[in-house]
């Protein structure tokens, strides 16, 4: 084996997921091997009624060798890993969101966005390797490589598509934001605006965020969710989503890509359902 060890005059200056392979990664298997080879000792103290002499020689002879690979191996994957960066270039970025978002993609998923920041709808993704860490839907992920942090985005969509929904609750709190929203609206016009007018569908994720952490990403899944279901009315009521423009509107991912821009919110009584 190599003894030699590099100083820190010596740290080589590498980034990206295939320079960490190499150089770090090469560290980490010796240290595995090593840390296996010393696993098989777990049980030495058995020599205390068994008392086997020349065994025990071997066996202490042995472990101070792989006891000094550690420690050197140990020391040479430190070194190295000072020198390291996650991303140093735009390379190193284009590389690792194309490992990302390709991962993701094989597993039907569209992920849109740039480096810092990602989209797979409904989940935000947000890289720091500044501190060494990603964000995934405000939950830190330590895990560094794309295919890693693919991995959790999709066990987060997972959930997040299994999980129980209410769609009459979350009509409830729709008709709600929308009465108050037209109450407001026909102080402002006068009682001559009629009670089945639109309204912004961003003032009614407003209305319904401000006592809680919700996002808008969470609302435009909820809304998807909602049109999922083969019963979209709530007593006597419909809800009619307009289309909108992407500036100050709810964009909705569809499986398969497409995207649908919804404006506006109206509520009737009775009558027909949006497509």
């Amino acid at each position: 084996m190599d003894t030699s060890i590099s100083t820190s005059n010596d740290i080589a200056m590498t980034s990206g997921v295939g320079d960490f392979a190499q150089s770090v990664g090469s560290d980490l298997q010796i240290l595995s091997k090593s840390v296996t080879r010393l696993a098989r000792y777990k049980t030495i103290d058995r020599q205390i009624n068994t008392m086997n002499l020349v065994d025990l020689r071997k066996q202490l002879e042995d472990l101070g060798r792989t006891g000094l690979e550690i420690s050197m191996a140990a020391e040479q994957a430190q070194n190295h890993l000072k020198g390291y960066a996650v991303v140093r270039s735009p390379g190193d970025q284009e590389q690792w969101a194309l490992t990302f978002s390709s991962t993701l993609g094989k597993a039907g998923w569209v992920v849109e966005g740039e480096f810092p920041l990602f989209k797979v709808f409904p989940i935000e993704i947000k890289i720091d390797f500044a501190n060494d860490l990603v964000t995934v839907n405000k939950r830190t992920v330590r895990k560094l490589h794309p295919v890693a942090v693919a991995n959790e985005v999709e066990k987060e969509l997972t959930r997040l598509y299994r999980e129980r929904f209410n769609p009459n609750q979350f009509m409830k709190a729709l008709l709600r934001a929308y009465q108050v929203l037209i109450a407001e609206s026909m102080i402002k016009a006068g009682p001559q605006r009629k009670s089945g007018s639109t309204v912004p569908l961003v003032q009614v994720f407003e209305l319904l965020s401000l006592r809680s952490s919700y996002t808008l990403n969470q609302f435009a899944f909820d809304i998807y969710r909602l049109r999922s279901q083969p019963n979209r009315s709530y007593g006597e009521y419909q809800f009619i989503f307009g289309s909108g423009r992407d500036r100050g509107s709810v964009v909705i991912t569809l499986p398969g890509g497409q995207k649908e821009v919804l404006g506006s919110l109206e509520v009737i009584k009775g009558g027909g359902q949006d497509d």
